[in-house]
């Protein structure tokens, strides 16, 4: 990945929540998987598809963040994970880990994780949360 990409805190923040992904998903990812995610987010990265919000908030934290909310309250299956770490690339609308929260803590909350995808519409973009 660019050297320029993520700051020096970011780079220190993305692989301790990479770490902490493996742990919560090694039940329903592969290795292949992992490989294929973080070579598709690096040429994603190369040909410019991530770019920072208005904000100045990096989209691969913001999607690595949301995909570890999603673990700790829900237990995703593999490609709900993978839709949400490459969201930038499959879908050009910005989903906030705000959002995910709210649609788990809703009076009538998600409580699957099809009840989160009609609430975010995550998974529901062009790629169809295909891999």
């Amino acid at each position: 990945m660019e050297e320029t990409y993520f700051t020096p805190e970011e780079q220190k923040l993305i692989v301790s929540q990479f770490r902490q992904l493996l742990r919560y998903t090694r039940d329903v990812t592969h290795a292949d998987d992992v490989k294929k995610v973080r070579t598709i987010i690096a040429n994603g990265i190369k040909e410019n598809h991530y770019r920072r919000d208005k904000y100045g908030i990096n989209p691969t934290i913001r999607n690595m963040t949301t995909a570890l909310l999603l673990c700790e309250k829900i237990s995703p299956d593999r490609n709900m994970i993978i839709t949400v770490l490459l969201y930038n690339l499959c879908k050009s609308e910005f989903m906030s880990e705000a959002e995910i929260r709210e649609a788990i803590r809703r009076p009538v909350g998600a409580t699957t994780i099809d009840g989160v995808k009609r609430r975010t519409r995550a998974g529901m973009g062009r790629c169809q949360a295909g891999f």
